[in-house]
């Protein structure tokens, strides 16, 4: 029987989330049954941490387009909140889909796993491929109702809409 593939798409130029991606393949590449069952793929539209899953060994498909040092920026600062703007023009959204697209229908994963890959939770939609949201804890409830150590006197709040953008806020 042949094995699943299962696709890791994270921001490659995000320390936390490509480590994070890595180490839950890294799980599943080494449990006795899971290992057995799927193979690990990532891919990627640019980043400096895109070596740290090479040397892990991991296959990784680089996507196009490529983010460059200036849009990564930009991304980073849309992200904190620093910046107000779309984090993609139409034009760059429909290049970046119509490729993944492409990419998953070719490589048929039995699921994609990704963090904040901006465009591949709508291409998962088109492309009919489940999609697994992998978030940090500290963004649960559940982790300001259990106490968190320094945090215990922090509360969360809920996602506001602001216009056509969501924000989070997190302490009061």
């Amino acid at each position: 029987m042949a094995k699943k593939i299962l696709l890791f798409a994270p921001m490659a130029f995000n320390l936390a989330e490509t480590t994070r991606m890595i180490e839950i393949a890294k799980g599943i590449a080494h449990h006795d049954t899971a290992s057995k069952v799927f193979d690990i793929q990532f891919m990627s539209d640019g980043g400096e941490f895109e070596g740290l899953i090479e040397e892990q060994h991991f296959p990784l498909h680089r996507m196009e387009p490529r983010l460059t040092p200036e849009k990564i920026e930009h991304l980073l600062k849309v992200d904190k909140a620093e910046k107000f703007a779309p984090s993609f023009s139409v034009q760059e959204i429909s290049e970046r889909i119509e490729n993944e697209v492409k990419y998953v229908r070719q490589l048929k994963p039995a699921a994609v796993i990704t963090g904040f890959y901006m465009t591949i939770p709508l291409t998962c939609r088109i492309a009919h491929i489940p999609l697994v949201w992998v978030i940090q804890s500290t963004w649960l409830p559940e982790f300001f109702l259990h106490g968190a150590g320094m945090t215990d006197r922090l509360t969360f709040k809920p996602v506001k809409w602001s216009g056509s953008a969501a924000c989070i806020g997190f302490f009061y």
